[in-house]
């Protein structure tokens, strides 16, 4: 009967391991933000929330007078008479800003309106310049598959050329976590079969 219990036991702390990881892998799950509309959008600001995670947009220009534009292709930014809904640098230089309600990395971003290898960007995480001009023939286009690990809560893509212009369709982000010096659920797991191990091999 001890060894049943024995085995019993360690089943029950890898299967509790288990549990612990799926928990975890399911509460830093991916969130996805689509910032399309079927209609024309105009406003200072856009809010929604995805897996608890809450963001704001809001528009920025050296012209001090901009909105935030979505549409089916994509977010952008209006800033005066005139000007194209892309976020651009002819004219005042524009930035769509990403407040984010806790720190998180980028995963992946799709970029739309982006004119092959004649359109750069720029990204600022929480005030700091993270990427500088990165050609489009190598960022706006590939970047739906580039990785940022830098965390933030504030993010601002933006041009400064006149010749930039493009849109943002889809971001992926992620909760930051710091690493925890702790026992991992992984650990659990290998002690818990460990014991069902031992405890079988008595039994033999």
């Amino acid at each position: 009967m001890l060894k049943k219990n024995w085995s019993s036991k360690g089943l029950f702390i890898a299967s509790l391991a288990t549990l612990t990881l799926l928990v975890a892998g399911a509460a830093n799950a991916v969130a996805m933000f689509d910032l399309t509309s079927k209609k024309n959008w105009y406003g200072k600001s856009w809010s929604t929330e995805v897996h608890g995670i809450e963001l704001k947009l809001t528009a920025h220009s050296t012209d001090g007078r901009e909105w935030v534009h979505m549409g089916k292709w994509g977010t952008g930014v209006y800033s005066y008479k005139g000007d194209s809904t892309q976020i651009d640098g002819w004219g005042p230089d524009e930035r769509l800003r990403m407040h984010f309600s806790e720190m998180v990395h980028i995963v992946k971003v799709e970029f739309t309106e982006a004119n092959g290898s004649g359109d750069d960007w720029s990204l600022d995480i929480d005030g700091k310049t993270i990427v500088d001009d990165k050609a489009s023939g190598s960022g706006i286009w590939w970047a739906n598959k580039a990785v940022f690990d830098k965390p933030g809560t504030i993010m601002d893509f933006y041009a400064d050329h006149k010749n930039d212009d493009f849109k943002i369709k889809k971001i992926w982000v992620k909760k930051w976590e710091k690493p925890v010096p702790e026992p991992s659920a992984a650990l659990v797991f290998g002690i818990g079969l460990l014991v069902a191990s031992q405890a079988s091999r008595r039994r033999r």
